[in-house]
């Protein structure tokens, strides 16, 4: 039992470090066309089908139109940012 508690554990540490990594990658990006570059780069190889750029094309429409990247709603290694340049 405590083995298994124990691997529970780490699993959830990983899952806050690798979101946390993500998101200090994206820290010095400031319009939405290097957030997309940035997402398609990050997800490359994570996908079942190969397909991981759709949502980072979708959410850069969005982003695209309001100026905030949220791509949280797409996984634990979603990332929001708010007052990005729409270009």
């Amino acid at each position: 039992m405590h083995r298994a508690l124990a691997v529970a554990i780490a699993f959830m540490f990983g899952l806050v470090i690798g979101n946390a990594a993500l998101a200090a990658g994206a820290k010095g990006i400031s319009t939405c066309s290097g957030m997309r570059d940035y997402c398609t780069s990050a997800t490359q190889g994570r996908s079942l089908r190969g397909t991981a750029g759709g949502p980072c094309y979708a959410t850069y429409e969005s982003c695209l139109k309001t100026g905030v990247w949220d791509a949280t709603a797409y996984g634990p290694y979603g990332i929001r940012k708010v007052g990005l340049e729409k270009r």
